[in-house]
């Protein structure tokens, strides 16, 4: 899930997965990744960020993070391509 800001609630999110489904999945984002920036312990934010510079027409800044989008879980929250390269392009 991504939040583009803070709510302060007094109730739980009850959207949110219980437990970290990634241990049990085969992890297509791992795949999906043009850098291999994640590498199933940490993110490689420098080699994502390296990347889209590099190469700024890329399907990351066009579509949104290709392993995001490859996620099985994060599938179940669609969302629109130029929404996704818009947060992108700001990060």
């Amino acid at each position: 899930m991504s939040y583009r800001g803070a709510l302060e609630l007094d109730q739980v999110i009850s959207d949110q997965p219980s437990k970290n489904p990634c241990p049990s999945c085969a992890q297509p984002c791992k795949l999906a990744c043009q850098v291999g920036a994640l590498n199933g312990k940490s993110y490689d934010i420098d080699a994502c960020w390296s990347y889209m510079r590099e190469d700024p027409v890329q399907r990351c800044l066009r579509a949104g993070c290709l392993a995001r989008r490859a996620c099985p879980v994060s599938a179940t929250y669609p969302r629109q391509a130029t929404h996704s390269a818009h947060h992108m392009q700001q990060f």
